[in-house]
């Protein structure tokens, strides 16, 4: 049985604090910071960069909806 509290957190905001830790912040980053941490992990992942392995363009393809969310 499940009951859902009336300030229970939504899954949107869930996903959207994953998403921080995913570029290793908190969820009250700054763009700036934010801005950073996506060019770090895209340096690591870009497939000009790191050749073309499959999962890490999917990582990549992955990384860049992670920013698309946390630049809101």
């Amino acid at each position: 049985l499940r009951v859902a509290a009336e300030d229970s957190v939504s899954p949107i905001d869930t996903t959207a604090d994953d998403y921080y830790e995913v570029l290793g912040l908190l969820p009250d980053a700054t763009p700036e910071e934010i801005k950073k941490a996506y060019y770090d992990c895209m340096k690591a992942c870009h497939p000009d960069l790191s050749g073309n392995d499959p999962e890490t363009t999917n990582f990549c393809m992955f990384i860049n909806e992670v920013y698309a969310v946390c630049a809101q």
